[in-house]
């Protein structure tokens, strides 16, 4: 299972990488993120930033950064979060019902999937 995040994970990050273009805003919070992460392995601070960074993708409209930081959240509450497999399957239903762009849905719906096998 973690083998499939750290998969997903890579491909999604080098996908939105050569889609985002010069988004140099995002790309200085994913840098401080991936910093406080891989780096100092402060995994509940880099945990904080991501919610910020969720909250302003969402307030942005950019569902790209959406699910980034589902990705990276889900990846980081495995390791703080008992529960975390109901906490995915709630954010992953929360985010498909607040969707309308198919291609996201539909992506998000694989996701929860996965949740449950």
């Amino acid at each position: 299972m973690n083998r499939i995040y750290g998969v997903v994970l890579t491909l999604f990050i080098s996908f939105t990488s050569f889609s985002q273009g010069n988004d140099t805003a995002y790309s200085n919070y994913w840098l401080d993120i991936d910093t406080t992460l891989f780096n100092q392995s402060l995994n509940r601070t880099a945990l904080a930033k991501i919610e910020k960074l969720y909250e302003l993708a969402k307030k942005g409209n950019q569902p790209v950064q959406v699910i980034k930081t589902l990705l990276y959240r889900m990846y980081l509450e495995k390791d703080i979060y008992e529960d975390n497999v109901k906490r995915d399957v709630d954010l992953l239903k929360k985010e498909i019902a607040s969707t309308s762009n198919p291609a996201i849905k539909s992506l998000l719906m694989s996701l929860l999937a996965e949740k449950y096998q």
